[in-house]
C-alpha cells in the first residue's frame, strides 16, 4: 500500500510543463527511476520535447513508453500498462488516484493554477488522507 504522496504546489508557475522538467530532473539527478504517466498525447508530446530543451545547459535523457530502452531512467507514457514496480518515482499527471503499487515509492500529485485541476488536486488529497497517506506540501 501507498504510505506517502508528495504533492507539488505549482500554482505560481508560469510555464507549468517547465515546472514539471525540474521535478522530474531533481528525482533523474538522485539516479532514480522515474514513470511520468498522462492521460494527454499532446502534453506527452510537449513534455517529452521540453526534456530536451528546458535548461539550455542540461538536459534529461529520457525515453517514451512505445521506445522503451531498459538503459532508460526516465520513462514518459500515456496509460499503456505498465509495471510500475520498476520505477522508484511516479509522477501521477492523470486524473486517477494512485493504486497501492508498493510502499518504497515516491508518488507525487500536482497542483496547478487550473481551476478544474485544482478541484481535482483537493479531491486526491482528501482520497487520500482519508486513506490514511501521509501526504507532504511543496510550493515550486
Amino acid at each position: 500500500m501507498i504510505n506517502k504522496i508528495h504533492f507539488f504546489n505549482l500554482q505560481d508557475s508560469e510555464d507549468t510543463t517547465k515546472s514539471i522538467c525540474k521535478i522530474i530532473k531533481k528525482y533523474y539527478k538522485q539516479n532514480l527511476k522515474i514513470a511520468v504517466n498522462t492521460e494527454k498525447k499532446d502534453l506527452l508530446e510537449i513534455i517529452d520535447e521540453r526534456l530536451w530543451t528546458f535548461e539550455q545547459t542540461s538536459f534529461v535523457p529520457h525515453c517514451r513508453y512505445d521506445e522503451i530502452d531498459e538503459n532508460c531512467n526516465v520513462v514518459i507514457f500515456n496509460g499503456e500498462v505498465m509495471k510500475l514496480s520498476e520505477f522508484d518515482v511516479i509522477l501521477n499527471l492523470t486524473n486517477n488516484y494512485l493504486d497501492d503499487t508498493g510502499d518504497d515509492k515516491i508518488y507525487i500529485e500536482l497542483v496547478t493554477s487550473d481551476e478544474e485541476q485544482k478541484k481535482l488536486a483537493r479531491k486526491k488529497y482528501k482520497y487520500y488522507q482519508k486513506m490514511d497517506i501521509d501526504i507532504s506540501y511543496e510550493n515550486l
